[in-house]
């Protein structure tokens, strides 16, 4: 169980990072921090750091392997930093998921030293990613861009810089900026900012410059271009190229230009036949980061003049026939047209074909490009840009380690295999062991009944891989390794192969974000019946609480509803029943028994659902009564006993406040759906058995005939009585009512006071709780 993400206690620091029990067991190195030693995982820092990975790989070739394996003792370059910045850097290293822009503000005071901890090691992915997008944000004013910006150049956070690059530059374009003038900011800027710092920023101002509209934040160059400006020192301009096509008429499609260099990239032209028209595209080597503005055109030879109107936004004037475009490309991408010209206006128009000749011409411009939005401002995903390993798609069954190992040289440091037929997979147990906690144990129990005098041997598991097929043997360890690609759409890229993966990981014990993702993909499955019936055995074997749930309300709605295609109402049932385990099937039952009780049949929900199977629960009212003595000593809020009530526990409390009465209902534990409860005060004399009419805020007192004090409040004797119809309780919330009632009524009323006690009673209830919209 990982801790939350707070600050972490620095007597016992491995419990913020590693968190789940047992994995200190399993560490082959530590770190030296003064009197502290930081437990770690040689395996799993070799995942995100290539430094490290590199000097791991240099201690496994020069170790004799007849010698039993040491601790890994590490000082530099941890030492440099403090310490509550290296235990933040191991809690993102060790769990991926928490590197987030988010946790980098809650942990803003130590964030610099992290990223500066991170750059040093050569950690990217999730973790830069997020620092990148963290430091971005910061940059809110000029002073916190000057503050931020060397970190960003240092540590390569190229939007971050190049956000910061922006905000300073509109300072001098516009003035803002607070007390500083424009002489006054360029000397701040040059005694704090690099020379290239200073004069990117002076390149912005300058191209801003050269706009005549009114000066914005939007009108200096966008953050991505100016780091890749940065970046690959590319002089932005235009650029261009003609490709001559000989024997045209004997050209086999797609014919492809040379390579070409233009504004910074390297290029090449496509032609394409297809029937009666001619395809031209621009073709990208190298991915660009910001979009490319280009004109192709076909070159007319004999330069005619007269212009020919083909359409509204295409001209033919004898010399150009052209098209322009913008597009951001990826490696080995292309942008054009599928249908740039008919070939028989091509063949038509004179000078266009010469001597079986033809001539293409391509203008590529990053002048006038400028974003319309920040990009630092966009949330992109980060997926992609985080990953040390392959793109996510099917793997290659002769080379699958590539597919979820993916960084060169962590092979080399596996200490385990899995033998699946005649292939081998290489795994290191320490990241496994971060996973499951099948293998955990597993791997504990080997390290205690090995001989620390025999060299390591390798590990190796043949069950439970051997049973499932290759494929979702390697998507499970993608996703084990790649914690942050366990995602529902992942699986639903992987659909062919989930049940297993899902399967094999409920035996292995893994929780997180693999089980997650698959609660999420599969309950995004329960569409329809069909589905719901195929599904469900799956959900309630792996535990997949939230999709078990999902797929009985449509089960439910079914019934109760009469939906259902070629279903009917007694085929349904009994297909239900040769399908679903006892405990499905009951609970579909239960829930249309539930939602036939409603007036609009609504199904409960399914959190609701969820939370009876997971806990056992009865659904059914509850109800507590304290007896407060010494009522008129009271001072300061008092707590009753704790009590049980509808598988939950409480307290009530009561605060005297000036001249009223409070009065709260208050959870030890979270309810994962709502509670309706009616808080009442009691008479104790009971001398006429007043009537009860349950409103959503009611008042009872003796008297036969009520006293009404304002419209939702009556007094008629027997009980005093407030409800609160549906409330959700995260642990250590309450809900009740400040001002309960006044403490003259509660006084001046006979039987609410005796001997100096007062009888506080609460009713809860979730029986008649339904879901009233679909959620």
């Amino acid at each position: 169980m990982v801790p939350p993400f707070k600050k972490p206690r620095l007597d016992e620091p491995q419990l913020f990072y590693l968190g789940t029990s047992g994995l200190d067991e399993l560490a082959d190195g530590r770190i030296k921090h003064g009197e502290v030693v930081l437990p770690f995982h040689s395996q799993v820092l070799a995942t995100q750091s290539s430094v490290l990975r590199d000097l791991f790989r240099s201690l496994c070739t020069t170790k004799d392997p007849a010698i039993g394996a040491e601790m890994i003792e590490l000082e530099t370059p941890f030492k440099d930093f403090a310490l509550e910045e290296v235990i933040f850097f191991l809690r993102f290293v060790y769990h991926t998921i928490d590197a987030t822009a988010a946790n980098f503000e809650l942990a803003a005071a130590h964030a610099p030293g992290v990223i500066r901890l991170a750059h040093s090691l050569d950690v990217s992915g999730l973790l830069m990613a997020a620092a990148d997008e963290y430091v971005g944000y910061e940059m809110t004013g000029t002073e916190a861009a000057l503050n931020w910006l060397p970190l960003a150049e240092t540590c390569g956070l190229e939007n971050a810089w190049s956000h910061g690059i922006r905000v300073l530059a509109v300072d001098l374009l516009n003035g803002e900026g607070g007390s500083h003038g424009a002489h006054v900011a360029v000397r701040e800027l040059s005694s704090v900012l690099s020379q290239d710092s200073i004069l990117a920023v002076l390149a912005a101002v300058a191209s801003a410059s050269r706009k005549t509209s009114l000066l914005s934040e939007f009108d200096v160059p966008a953050a991505s271009l100016l780091a890749h400006w940065r970046a690959a020192d590319l002089q932005p301009g235009d650029g261009e190229y003609t490709y001559i096509l000989t024997e045209f008429s004997k050209q086999q499609s797609p014919m492809l230009s040379p390579e070409f260099e233009a504004a910074g990239y390297t290029w090449r032209l496509q032609v394409e036949l297809d029937d009666d028209k001619l395809g031209l595209h621009l073709l990208s080597s190298t991915a660009t980061s910001f979009p490319i503005v280009y004109t192709l055109k076909l070159i007319n030879q004999g330069w005619l003049y007269n212009a020919i109107v083909l359409h509204p936004d295409m001209q033919l004037t004898g010399e150009v026939y052209s098209q322009a475009t913008s597009d951001t490309f990826a490696d080995n991408d292309l942008g054009g047209f599928t249908s740039f010209i008919e070939l028989n206006v091509l063949r038509f128009i004179p000078g266009y074909i010469v001597d079986d000749t033809v001539e293409f011409r391509v203008d590529i411009s990053t002048h006038d490009y400028a974003s319309a939005v920040p990009p630092w401002r966009l949330r992109r995903a980060t997926t992609s840009a985080a990953r040390y390993g392959a793109s996510f798609k099917k793997p290659r069954l002769d080379e699958p380690q590539l597919f979820y190992l993916g960084t060169s040289g962590l092979d080399e440091l596996a200490d385990g295999r899995i033998r699946h037929g005649e292939v081998v997979l290489p795994f290191h147990s320490q990241v496994l062991a971060t996973q499951s906690s099948v293998l955990r144990d597993l791997f504990r129990s080997l390290r205690t009944t090995k001989d620390p005098a025999v060299g390591a041997e390798m590990i190796e598991l043949e069950t439970p891989f051997k049973d499932f097929t290759l494929e979702e043997v390697v998507y499970f360890l993608w996703f084990v390794y790649c914690t942050i690609d366990a995602t529902a759409a992942n699986f639903r890229l992987a659909s062919a192969h989930a049940p297993g993966v899902i399967r094999l990981a409920h035996f292995l014990s893994v929780a997180g974000p693999l089980m997650a993702a698959a609660n999420k993909f599969i309950g995004k499955k329960m569409t329809s019946i069909e589905a719901a019936l195929k599904w469900l055995p799956l959900t309630e074997t792996c535990h997949l609480h939230h999709a078990w749930s999902l797929g009985i309300r449509v089960l439910a709605v079914d019934l109760s509803t009469g939906n259902g295609g070629f279903h009917t109402a007694h085929v349904a049932v009994q297909k239900l029943s040769s399908t679903l385990s006892k405990c499905s099937f009951a609970a579909v039952i239960a829930a249309v028994a539930t939602a036939c009780r409603s007036s609009d049949r609504a199904v409960p929900s399914a959190d609701l659902l969820a939370h009876w199977k997971a806990a056992d629960l009865q659904p059914g009212d509850g109800e507590y009564t304290y007896n407060l003595t010494e009522f008129s000593k009271l001072s300061s809020p008092v707590l009753c006993p704790e009590f049980e009530a509808a598988g939950y526990k409480w307290q009530l409390r009561v605060k005297l406040d000036d001249d009223k009465v409070g009065f709260f209902l208050l959870s030890s534990t979270a309810t994962s759906f709502p509670i309706s409860y009616t808080l009442e005060l009691l008479d104790q004399v009971g001398a006429f058995y007043g009537w009860f009419r349950f409103a959503f805020i009611c008042l009872q007192e003796w008297l036969s005939s009520p006293i009404v004090l304002h419209p939702d409040m009556q007094l008629t004797g027997e009980v005093y009585s407030r409800g609160i119809d549906r409330r959700t309780f995260a642990k250590p919330t309450g809900w009740g009512f400040s001002s309960f009632v006044e403490l003259k009524d509660l006084r001046s009323t006979p039987g609410y006071i005796v001997d100096d006690t007062v009888q506080f009673r609460v009713r809860i209830s979730l029986d008649d709780y339904t879901l009233r919209t679909n959620d």
